[in-house]
């Protein structure tokens, strides 16, 4: 009888593993969502390295729509005050990211 109780986390595991959902992070760690932010912020001008570590996530009432913030480690350059150096800055972005029937539509907020 323990034999067969033991053998039942496995089993479920095993037949459960497709049940577990594919991201744990939630949509705005997806890295297609993160190319397109990554674009769509290279599009504005603002360009830097998203810190893959600190997505927010916050899903509307419906569902149908994901509002979501990330830092984002900006270089720049100042030349007159810091000569060839260029200064890191950290901002926290926000966007959305909206479900399609035929994919996933993110939108950088201003």
């Amino acid at each position: 009888m323990n034999q067969r109780l033991a053998a039942v986390p496995v089993l479920w595991a095993a037949l459960c593993g497709a049940c577990a959902p594919v991201r744990p992070d939630g949509v705005c760690a997806l890295p297609e969502v993160q190319r397109a932010l990554d674009t769509e912020l290279r599009h504005h001008g603002i360009y830097g390295t998203l810190d893959t570590r600190s997505f927010g996530e916050l899903t509307g009432p419906e569902g149908g729509s994901t509002s979501c913030s990330v830092r984002v480690v900006v270089r720049g350059y100042d030349t007159s005050t810091y000569g060839d150096r260029p200064i890191d800055r950290v901002e926290v972005r926000s966007y959305s990211v909206t479900h399609l029937r035929n994919g996933l539509l993110v939108r950088l907020e201003r």
